[in-house]
């Protein structure tokens, strides 16, 4: 009767391991495939930036990209490789993510770089102009403009007409911005004047001429330094 009892209670003991296990594989398949499913959000993000500006990033950057994406896939197949004999997969899997992850952002910070740079004359050329007559007359155009551009500086495009739209508004505002016809002098007179830096040496006979021209005359004033 006392082997009866101690093979019921072995038996209970192996039945309750059996499903403990079974329990903790189902936990550890759980935790795999929801890694699994941001990864594979990710890869589709990483693959619509790359497609579309990728070609826009500098040389040693790209080279970057595709060795990190080599190391990512690396460890992809070698989680599926062992997830036969173990389901436990969810930290080589979130060692992929992270890097994933990472090579995201690379790509983000290296088309804000880009984007920054060939939008930045006329970005701070319409800091410069904002103030003028000319300017306020459409000043809901430029400010539509800007705001489309610095849009797509911070949200990297996704489409090839994502990409385009961004670079015919920076074109756009150029073409507005050069039809002012800002020469050096000029735009360094109205930077000094932005600044609160601008003193009566600073108007001279070029920079009277234009500020008499196209009634700019009335968009500034004197006033005395404290």
């Amino acid at each position: 009767m006392i082997v009866s009892l101690v093979n019921d209670v072995c038996a209970c003991i192996s039945e309750i391991d059996r499903l403990d296990k079974i329990k903790n594989d189902m936990l550890a398949t759980k935790s795999s495939y929801e890694i699994l499913q941001t990864i594979i959000k990710d890869i589709n993000c990483l693959v619509a930036y790359t497609a579309v500006i990728g070609w826009k990033l500098p040389i040693a950057i790209q080279e970057s990209i595709h060795q990190e994406c080599e190391y990512i896939l690396s460890n992809i197949i070698s989680s599926r490789n062992n997830f036969d004999l173990d389901f436990r997969q969810a930290d080589i899997l979130s060692s992929a993510e992270n890097s994933l992850q990472e090579t995201i952002k690379k790509v983000e910070n290296e088309w804000q770089n880009y984007a920054n740079e060939w939008a930045r004359e006329p970005l701070q050329l319409l800091n410069l102009v904002k103030y003028l007559t000319e300017v306020k007359a459409q000043i809901e155009i430029y400010d539509a403009l800007k705001e489309r551009i610095q849009h797509f500086i911070n949200k990297v495009p996704v489409s090839s007409e994502q990409l385009t739209i961004f670079e015919q508004n920076v074109q756009k505002l150029t073409e507005l911005l050069n039809a002012i016809e800002l020469d050096l002098d000029v735009r360094g007179f109205l930077q000094k004047v932005i600044d609160g830096q601008a003193t009566m040496k600073d108007i001279t006979t070029e920079i009277r001429v234009w500020c008499q021209s196209g009634n700019r005359e009335h968009d500034f004033q004197i006033t005395i330094a404290r």
